[in-house]
């Protein structure tokens, strides 16, 4: 007699077995797997045995399928790869559409077209920024958004607006690897909603050489920092120049072993470059004096009352020609603030999302009387990582637009506004504005960086064709690099960021296949 415990084991076994086999798939109901095409499938099924055992197994639940993702972020499993052998790149297309020829793949309506613009060594700032501005082909309110790839592509995508002459396609401008010389920028003009796709599935036909990761790796051929400066004097500046490495060691280098590669010296001498002088703190307290401020062991005071914390650094203060008030910028407990300053107030002004990971970023000048600022047009930029509406004010009237790049975590997409003779200049990201003309197109320069009064006078960077040119006090100096790293970075980047002082300035150079350190400093 079979007890009611055992009866009950026994069945739920026997359930348990009718239940596996008629869950356990055969050959003829195999589910096709997302992203495998029907020969593929076809093949999978002809290598299954033609009986399964019926062994007792669990299967589980079929997986719900994610839903479609639009626009798409990446390809589509079933998407097709193009090889553009002139270019020498890859990417891949929607399977409905077709080769037109060597430069056009398009469907029913929608294209892609490529082409490309030759690359002097131009980074994206100015490209992008002068590109999404030409108001009669993106429309008013353009939108440029930067990207990169796993594959080392880099550029920035350019999407019209509603009021374009061409609203549906964008222009994705795409820069090679920085391990592959080359000659061109690509230009791929393509369906808007199919930018990011694309962009993500730009790869390189050309062999990639190996990265050298590590100090102890580097072959003694790459280390050329063991030379002491060379030391020379040009139109009142002192430049020197410390040796480095070649730019095949440094296309392969981790950006934290090319850091250190900085020689000790160097180190030193921008740790002095950085210390504010005496002299700076008078030429301040000479401005602050009409309105009963000064600067005394680094903290301000009004007449004998404190007003501020232990200041790290004071700036040139912006002061209205009838000297009734003045913005003063400073650096409290590592943080950038601007005090506005009249001759019966003291308060902080806003610096409204100004900021850059190399130092103040002023935004706020005068012309005699009238007060020049930046405000970004709140209604422009629509979700993180696009562009900004940039607007200049002359007092409360605006009297100047631009699209700017979206902002980074080292840096906004605005280095500056200054005043000089007469005229306000608007730095952004590698483009001067001076009383709203572009200057990079008026004179005919690609990039245009990092204005720096050095000894009350203008210091400046610009680029025509290949070369980098150095401006001071309006002259052009007889120094040229082909290259010159000054973007503003953050993270392991940040090692090789530009370092900008009252009285000079560091940065890394390439000039003739070899990168350099140069410090810059007023001379004597």
């Amino acid at each position: 007699m079979i007890s009611g415990n055992k009866l009950i084991k026994k069945f739920c076994l026997y359930i348990v077995l009718v239940l596996a086999t008629s869950c356990t798939p055969t050959p003829e109901t195999e589910m096709i797997q997302p992203g495998i095409t029907s020969t593929a499938t076809e093949q999978i099924i002809s290598e299954q045995p033609t009986s399964i055992p019926k062994a007792a197994t669990i299967t589980p639940l079929p997986t719900r399928i994610t839903p479609t993702v639009y626009p798409p972020q990446e390809p589509a499993a079933d998407w097709l790869t193009y090889v553009h052998h002139d270019l020498e790149i890859a990417i891949q297309y929607p399977p409905d559409w077709q080769v037109i020829n060597l430069n056009e793949l398009g469907g029913a309506n929608s294209s892609i077209t490529f082409s490309s613009r030759a690359f002097n060594g131009e980074g994206l700032n100015a490209i992008c920024q002068l590109e999404v501005n030409r108001y009669n082909l993106y429309g008013t309110r353009p939108h440029v958004i930067l990207w990169n790839n796993t594959n080392g592509f880099y550029g920035c995508e350019i999407l019209p607006s509603a009021d374009a002459v061409d609203s549906k396609n964008g222009l994705i401008l795409a820069w090679y690897p920085s391990v592959i010389p080359s000659g061109e920028i690509l230009e791929i003009h393509v369906f808007s909603d199919y930018t990011r796709a694309v962009e993500n599935s730009i790869k390189s036909t050309v062999r990639i050489p190996k990265q050298i990761m590590y100090m102890d790796q580097l072959p003694p051929q790459c280390r050329l920092n063991s030379d002491p400066p060379l030391i020379t004097n040009t139109n009142g500046l002192q430049f020197e120049t410390y040796r480095l490495t070649s730019d095949d060691c440094y296309r392969r280098t981790d950006v934290e072993t090319f850091a250190a590669l900085l020689p000790p010296l160097a180190s030193d001498r921008l740790t002095q470059l950085q210390t504010q002088s005496v002299t700076r703190i008078n030429e301040i307290n000479t401005k602050l004096a009409p309105f009963n401020y000064t600067i005394l062991e680094h903290v301000l005071y009004q007449g004998q009352t404190p007003v501020s914390g232990p200041l790290e650094w004071v700036g040139q203060p912006a002061v209205n020609a009838s000297q009734t008030l003045l913005y003063l910028p400073v650096n409290e407990s590592s943080t950038y603030k601007t005090y506005r300053v009249s001759k019966t107030t003291f308060q902080i002004a806003q610096n409204e999302g100004f900021y850059s990971i190399l130092g103040y970023v002023p935004t706020r000048v005068f012309l005699g009387d009238d007060l020049i600022q930046l405000n970004y047009d709140p209604g422009y930029h629509a979700d993180v990582g696009f562009s900004y509406g940039l607007q200049v004010l002359r007092n409360s009237d605006l009297i100047f637009e631009y699209t700017v790049l979206p902002p980074s975590p080292a840096a906004g997409p605005v280095r500056g506004l200054y005043a000089w003779q007469g005229h306000w200049l608007l730095e952004t990201a590698d483009v001067f504005i001076r009383d709203g003309e572009v200057l990079n197109l008026q004179l005919g320069y690609s990039e245009m960086f990092v204005w720096h009064p050095l000894n009350n006078k203008p210091f400046y960077f610009y680029r025509q064709g290949p070369q980098v040119y150095l401006s001071y006090n309006e002259e052009t100096l007889p120094v040229t690099f082909e290259r010159v790293l000054h973007e503003p970075s953050c993270c392991s980047a940040a090692m090789v960021n530009m370092t900008l002082a009252d009285e000079g300035l560091g940065f890394y150079a390439l000039q003739d296949g070899i990168w350099y350190y140069v410090i810059i400093s007023v001379a004597n």
